[in-house]
């Protein structure tokens, strides 16, 4: 799995909308370093990462999606470029709040979200759930292991470097 794109609209502390590209020649070699003052969104690149491809965090709790839009906005996306072999896949996740201004409905937010994968341009999955088992079929890892290979929350770093790892878990 190759990252090559990413699109963030209001995702925590990243109001508004952001993309990088990762071919751009200060990405060449695969390592660089992602730095920046307490809050200026570092996390939040590694939470839309993890949106696109798994409609979930790793640090977030996972029954309120409303923890990972920007306070104050009305949506918010994840979209993420990659590719697999000969293929190249678009994740997407987003959604919209609304509130309701009248009658019974005042003040009610009801929410619209979407959840899709696209190969070549042509979308193949179109729900959280589908979308994460071709995630991991085409990737070879499922949320839980690209979290720990790929990404490494904030919070979790003091864990990782504690961690026992055996030959077998070395190995799968």
């Amino acid at each position: 799995m190759k990252i090559e794109h990413l699109v963030i609209r209001n995702i925590n502390s990243l109001y508004g909308q952001w993309s990088i590209d990762f071919t751009a020649p200060e990405f060449i070699g695969g390592l660089f370093v992602i730095s920046g003052k307490t809050g200026s969104g570092k996390t939040s690149i590694l939470d839309a990462i993890s949106l696109a491809l798994f409609g979930e965090t790793p640090r977030l709790n996972r029954g309120n999606k409303m923890e990972i839009i920007s306070r104050g906005a009305a949506d918010c996306l994840a979209e993420l470029t990659f590719c697999t072999g000969a293929d190249r896949y678009v994740a997407s996740f987003s959604f919209i709040t609304k509130v309701g201004k009248r009658g019974t409905n005042r003040g009610v937010i009801s929410i619209e979200s979407a959840h899709t994968l696209a190969r070549n341009g042509e979308v193949i999955c179109s729900n959280t759930t589908s979308v994460q088992k071709e995630v991991e079929r085409v990737t070879g890892l499922d949320k839980e292991r690209f979290c720990r290979t790929a990404l490494l929350a904030q919070g979790q770093f003091d864990a990782f470097l504690k961690e026992n790892f055996t030959n077998d878990r070395l190995r799968s």
